[in-house]
């Protein structure tokens, strides 16, 4: 799993403390990488749901509403300040 789900890299991200709005991020790439994964494994079908906790900007939960055979996507942020980025 490391290999598909793995930060970016890019200088504007967080240290990881609760405190801190920003502390990952995932590519596109990595995204489709992971849904075609868990497409082979759990065998998506037009009830499949994905459910994000923790969600960020909530790329993968969009990625997931548009992923073929997701019926529902939704994404809840934990952090209150990290919500409070993505208003």
């Amino acid at each position: 799993m490391s290999k598909i789900v793995r930060k970016t890299g890019s200088t504007n991200l967080g240290t990881g403390n609760n405190d801190d709005p920003l502390y990952g991020d995932l590519s596109i790439n990595s995204i489709l990488d992971l849904f075609q994964l868990l497409e082979k494994k759990y065998e998506y079908s037009t009830s499949s749901r994905f459910l994000d906790i923790g969600s960020g900007i909530g790329l993968p939960t969009l990625c997931a509403a548009f992923y073929p055979g997701v019926q529902l996507s939704m994404g809840v942020e934990v952090s209150p300040p990290r919500f409070k980025v993505y208003l």
